[in-house]
């Protein structure tokens, strides 16, 4: 489904992702955006964009809403690395996966993020996935979104 920004009431807001940027469109933006001064995970974020998407559409009980973000990123750290507080961490791709060219055996070509590579990473994180949803706040809230569509 596409939802263009053009067709939204943003209550003066030219783009609902620039909420934060300045005081006037922070007041006026239509969700709850994560305090500025408290360092809070990117879930903040996500929940803000998630709530944005609720009041677009008409029918969200059976919708799940994910949000693209470093979530992968620190999903598959958490999964080889077991690292605490991963979602707090800025660019997880460039400051541990792709840090140095082998990440767990897997060629990272630079910064570039190639699906080839993401497949790569899958089967771990599906065997780890209790320690990433352990360690990711966005994996809980995640696998809790999913959980409520198969009811």
């Amino acid at each position: 489904m596409r939802v263009w920004l053009s067709e939204m009431p943003l209550q003066n807001i030219r783009n609902p992702l620039e909420c934060d940027i300045k005081p006037e469109y922070r007041n006026n933006c239509p969700v709850l955006l994560p305090c500025p001064e408290h360092n809070a995970p990117v879930s903040g974020y996500m929940e803000h964009l998630k709530s944005l998407i609720r009041s677009w559409l008409k029918e969200t009980d059976r919708t799940c809403i994910a949000i693209p973000c470093d979530s992968t990123e620190a999903w598959i750290a958490a999964a080889y690395d077991n690292l605490p507080e991963i979602e707090f961490m800025e660019n997880p791709w460039e400051n541990v996966i792709a840090k140095k060219k082998i990440y767990h055996g897997i060629r990272i070509s630079g910064k570039n993020k190639r699906a080839r590579i993401f497949e790569q990473f899958a089967p771990v994180v599906c065997k780890n996935w209790d320690r990433v949803t352990e360690l990711c706040l966005s994996a809980r809230e995640f696998e809790r979104d999913i959980s409520l569509l198969g009811r």
